[in-house]
């Protein structure tokens, strides 16, 4: 798995609301209404995660869902990376309870 470069990054950032990060990692904190929809949320990135066998960090304050995400084999952003902040996008989209942060 190959690093991304800074230019890729940022023009894959564009496409990603609210994401942010560097050649390092990514990071987006997720807010919901209450403790149960993030809670939901946690176990459908969870089930993501999985599924591409890229696990990031996850961390989960009442209704708020901070996720950290770096490929540790290259200690860089990689596609995989990119990839996993998309399908969340497309979950955190599919999820009717979002609240406004």
């Amino acid at each position: 798995m190959q690093a991304k470069d800074r230019e890729a990054i940022a023009r894959e950032l564009a496409e990603l609301p609210g994401w942010e990060g560097d050649a390092t990692a990514l990071h987006k904190t997720y807010t919901f209404s209450d403790f149960a929809s993030a809670w939901r949320f946690v176990d459908q990135v969870a089930e993501a995660a999985q599924a591409l066998d890229h696990h990031p960090e996850i961390l989960w304050r009442y209704n708020r869902v901070t996720i950290v995400t770096t490929t540790h084999r290259t200690e860089a952003v990689t596609d995989l990376d990119l990839a996993l902040a998309r399908r969340l996008e497309a979950l955190s989209s599919a999820t009717s309870d979002p609240a406004a942060p």
